[in-house]
């Protein structure tokens, strides 16, 4: 069903309830209206007889106030001359009843002792004392000002205007002026209304001369003239009703009342006002014909609005929505990546869904926006991580994306970026350092690195290889020190066999071959000195390829690294759509249930959301085939980290090589000097062979020589090479050079008289000895 016509239906039901609530409502007024018709005519016949009772008060005070302005009142208090007062009185009594409406009006004037001086209707009646119940007279006294009040009088409740005579500020007694009610009561009964002056029966004893058998509940009646029909009728309402209401009715009558209270205040007894209840009760259906037309108005009133506000809502409301409708699912589409593009809403009016366009257009032009900011990041990112995976690391994301989550991705991934390529510039010092046969530095872990990670096992395994070629290299310049110590003994042994062959002539042709065994075990020798300089460089060429190992390793780690962050951004991409679908759907489903059938238009929204969540989970999946690919760089790290410890292994198998050969090395030495042992016997034997021994014995020494410059050469380029150790191994190479070169010299000196002695040795020495003193033995 569209919204025009749930809108339409919802129009017509309010309708029909507003017909409804509009019926019992205006019946309820209308059976309000009796109430608030009584309550009217009670509050105007109160304010009515309020209104009479003040004036009636107020025409007390005037009038006593202007009897006692007469000066003979006041002089016949004065002088106590009561036939001047009732003289005076009398006149204007007279006068009263000749000009005004007051036919027997009664006047009582007092003492200054608050005793009665004269009754105008009872003049014989005076010197009674008033002061024990009359507090009116006693307030006059006190304060010497005029004042008015109902008090309870013989006959029963009368109005008294009362009013101090002061003769130059002397206090000579007072004057009332006595009213009744019966101008009152004549006022109501023209008005075709009612009035019966009651006095409460507590105040029975104050008027004596009041006829307690007419009585209305517990009240007499204080008046003379009153409607016989209406007074019987009054007796026999329930007066606590009245009291407790404020008006009650009977057949014929409406009744309310109003309190009549004395000077103190009190309660003195109640006006009962009665009005003929047709008359009332043609108001109150008068005022039901009001309702009735009021009803039938408001009937073809909601009617014509209910046209206009469908008529209206499908112009301004239906329409305007189809609009929105229209451009929002365009807007979805564009954030489900099915468009690439938005429409705007084409909505011109200035009501709310103006309003409610263009805030809508400016968010799908914004997210619009947005959306293209973070396309430009994502792709700049792709661009960037392909050069990091390649091993190009000083390029880092510059493109700024709209959304904060993005951004904060773009600088992990800059400062992951920043830090990698600060460790690898730490590892390629190192590495330049080996190249330059510096082997002290050593790779370090940060606090900050993770336990058992590829970087971690990178670290140990380079500085292994430290270990392991400082290890190499110690070996070298130690082997080449005893190499040159052993050359320094076979130079030694030389010298001795040249002296020998001096002392031992008959030997000389078996020192001639021992001579030939030796000259072949020093090549032997210069060979395995050349093997091991071969191993060396093979040493060098592991030590490179263990090199490639780790930048390949240091590769896949990086791969490893990008494939993980790749996993935790899908992570918190997929938490905050999971997040914002959550909170979204249930703000969708909140808002439907709270608009009943108005929000089901809005439940399609919602829908969309729950779309939005399984797309959500689409990128699960895709976390998952990212972590497989992170899985196989992990196992292909592994791999790398395998032939690199395979590449350790080739390099302490050519170590071990090397040390085999400085092993034959020694070995050879060992046969050198058997030989020349048995070249020492033969030349014992054979003394006449001294000069083919002092020939053999010369190219011996040349041996030693060339002996003595390989591990000199050995010794110097382990020397040129900086490894932990060094210092120690060298301080030991002097030493010990000194000691040797100070015992060879002696010898030296021991054999040249032999040499002097036979001409053949003579020759043959020195015929070298240019050699041996400029370069081997200065160099020594």
């Amino acid at each position: 069903m569209s919204i025009g016509k749930k809108i339409t239906l919802l129009i017509v039901g309010i309708s029909l309830v507003l017909l409804v609530v509009s019926f019992f409502v205006l019946n309820s007024f209308k059976s309000g209206i009796a109430q608030g018709v009584y309550e009217e005519t009670k509050a105007v016949m109160s304010l009515k007889i309020e209104d009479r009772v003040d004036a009636k008060l107020d025409a007390g005070i005037s009038n006593a106030v202007a009897i006692a302005n007469d000066a003979n009142i006041a002089k016949a208090l004065e002088n106590n001359d009561r036939n001047l007062a009732i003289k005076t009185v009398k006149s204007i009594s007279d006068k009263y009843k000749s000009e005004t409406s007051y036919k027997n009006a009664k006047v009582h004037i007092h003492d200054k002792d608050i005793k009665s001086f004269l009754r105008n209707w009872e003049p014989e009646k005076f010197g009674d004392d008033l002061a024990s119940f009359r507090h009116t007279i006693k307030k006059v006294k006190t304060t010497k000002k005029s004042l008015y009040a109902i008090e309870v009088g013989n006959s029963g409740l009368t109005i008294r205007g009362l009013t101090p005579i002061v003769k130059d500020d002397n206090y000579l007694g007072s004057l009332e002026f006595i009213l009744g009610f019966d101008s009152i009561v004549k006022q109501f009964s023209t008005e075709k209304e009612n009035l019966l002056i009651l006095m409460d029966d507590k105040l029975a004893h104050l008027a004596k001369l009041a006829d307690t058998s007419k009585k209305v509940s517990n009240y007499i009646l204080s008046q003379k003239g009153f409607d016989e029909k209406f007074f019987k009728a009054a007796q026999k309402i329930n007066t606590n009703e009245l009291l407790e209401k404020g008006f009650v009715l009977d057949n014929d009558y409406f009744y309310t009342y109003a309190t009549i209270k004395d000077f103190d205040g009190n309660s003195a007894g109640i006006y009962l006002l009665g009005k003929d209840r047709a008359s009332i009760e043609k108001a109150v259906i008068g005022a039901s014909n009001i309702i009735n037309t009021a009803l039938i108005m408001i009937i073809i009133l909601i009617i014509a609005l209910a046209v206009t506000i469908i008529v209206a809502i499908r112009k301004v409301v239906i329409t305007p929505l189809k609009n929105i409708n229209d451009s929002l699912s365009l807007f979805f589409s564009l954030l489900n990546r099915e468009t690439t593009k938005a429409e705007l809403i084409k909505l011109d009016s200035k009501d709310e869904f103006g309003e409610m366009a263009v805030i809508i257009n400016e968010n799908i032009t914004n997210i619009e926006k947005s959306i293209i900011a973070d396309k430009q990041m994502i792709g700049n990112t792709q661009a960037v991580m392909n050069r990091v995976k390649n091993g190009w690391y000083s390029e880092f994301i510059e493109a700024i994306p709209a959304s904060n989550e993005l951004d904060v991705l773009k600088q992990t991934l800059n400062e992951m970026i920043k830090a990698n390529r600060a460790r690898f510039l730490e590892i390629d010092e190192i590495l330049e350092a080996y190249a330059n046969h510096n082997y002290t530095p050593s790779a370090h872990l940060n606090p900050t690195d993770e336990k058992d990670g590829i970087l971690e096992r990178l670290i140990i395994g380079l500085n292994a290889m430290q270990t392991s070629i400082t290890e190499m290299l110690s070996n070298s310049l130690q082997n080449g020190i005893d190499l040159q110590s052993d050359a320094s003994t076979l130079k030694q042994a030389v010298e001795t066999l040249s002296t020998a062959s001096n002392q031992q002539a008959a030997s000389l042709e078996e020192t001639a071959a021992a001579m030939e065994e030796m000259t072949s075990n020093v090549q032997n020798n210069v060979q395995k000195s050349n093997e091991m300089a071969t191993m060396a460089n093979q040493t060098d060429s592991a030590a490179k390829d263990g090199a490639e190992l780790a930048k390949r390793t240091s590769t896949a780690m990086t791969e490893i690294q990008t494939a993980t962050n790749s996993i935790n951004d899908a992570v918190a991409i997929i938490e905050n759509i999971a997040f914002q679908t959550n909170i979204l759907s249930l703000n969708a489903a909140v808002e439907a249930a709270t608009a009943g059938d108005a929000g089901k238009g809005f439940a399609v929204v919602a829908q969309e959301v729950r779309n939005l969540a399984n797309r959500s989970a689409d990128a699960a999946k895709e976390i998952k085939t990212m972590a497989a690919l992170a899985a196989n760089k992990s196992n292909e790290g592994m791999n790398i980290a395998t032939e690199l410890t395979r590449g350790f292994e080739v390099i302490a198998d050519k170590i071990a090589q090397t040390a085999s050969m400085v092993q034959d090395v020694s070995n050879a030495n060992k046969e050198q000097m058997q030989g020349i042992g048995q070249i020492n016997t033969a030349v014992t034997q054979l003394d006449q062979m001294t000069q083919e021994n002092a020939k053999i014995a010369a190219q011996a020494d040349s041996i030693a020589n060339a002996t003595i410059q390989k591990a000199e050469a050995m010794v110097k380029d382990a020397l040129s090479k900086e490894f932990v150790g060094k210092s120690n191994i060298s301080a030991t190479q002097s030493s010990t050079t000194g000691i040797k070169a100070t015992r060879t010299s002696k010898l030296v000196q021991a054999a040249k008289p032999v040499v002097a002695k036979q001409k053949y040795a003579s020759n043959a020495i020195a015929k070298n000895s240019s050699k041996h003193e400029s370069d081997v033995w200065e160099s020594f």
